[in-house]
């Protein structure tokens, strides 16, 4: 089994389809992960937002994908929940974004995923907010609960913005900021984005091992067979 995790991409879209061909040859992988936060960037317009809505409409339809929901997805996806606004939002991308991406399309990202023992998610599932042992089956459980409630316009603690936004709460699993925030669940082992650097961070404990691996696409995960080797996309692909 190997999955290739991917995290935010922020309107980086022109790499990913050559990538992923290169990466099937290499590794004849079963799916692919996607970490969430496909829109917004500094000074991006209308037209970059469009782009990125075309290119995750035909990535949603491939069964071996599966995308994961990010903070600056959210507000695009719920515009009328006002808990889930996040900046660079605006409302000129989000009419395009809609325009192209319907309810069927949005239906489709997940609040997070489990494969080969390791739980995936935006930011993360911190013990400040998922408090005692849960089991990655039940974290994720709990996650769609809570991401059906935001659909309907209700606020709920797991998809909260924290100090990112000036709140003195830890932020659910897409604010969790890996620095000021996350502290690994134990037995959990976890791989998410949403904090940007320019290396893949890692933190190990007798009962859990979890990456921050949002580096603006510099590098890429592969779990194969539930091991998890980090490569620099440059190194591995050529660009």
């Amino acid at each position: 089994m190997t999955t290739i995790v991917i995290a935010d991409i922020h309107n980086r879209v022109k790499w990913i389809e050559p990538a992923l061909e290169k990466l099937k040859e290499k590794f004849h992988y079963d799916e692919v992960v996607f970490l969430g936060d496909y829109f917004d960037q500094f000074h991006d317009s209308a037209f970059d937002a469009q782009g990125t809505a075309l290119w995750l409409k035909q990535s949603l339809s491939h069964p071996d994908r599966i995308h994961l929901v990010g903070n600056h997805d959210m507000p695009y996806m719920v515009p009328t929940n006002d808990s889930q606004w996040c900046p660079g939002f605006t409302p000129m991308k989000c009419k395009v974004i809609r325009e192209n991406l319907k309810p069927e399309d949005f239906a489709k990202l997940k609040p997070c995923y489990y494969t080969q023992g390791w739980l995936l998610s935006h930011a993360g599932f911190c013990t400040n907010l998922f408090g005692g042992t849960p089991m990655p089956e039940e974290l994720v459980a709990e996650a769609e609960k809570a991401f059906e409630r935001v659909k309907m316009g209700f606020a709920d603690p797991v998809f909260l913005s924290g100090s990112r936004m000036g709140g003195s709460n830890t932020g659910g699993i897409t604010w969790c900021d890996w620095d000021d925030e996350f502290a690994a669940i134990p037995n959990v082992n976890q791989i998410v984005g949403h904090t940007p650097a320019q290396k893949v961070r890692k933190q190990t404990f007798d009962d859990s091992t979890n990456y921050c691996i949002d580096t603006n696409n510099q590098h890429i995960i592969v779990i194969t067979d539930g091991v998890v080797t980090v490569h620099l996309r440059s190194q591995l692909l050529g660009f």
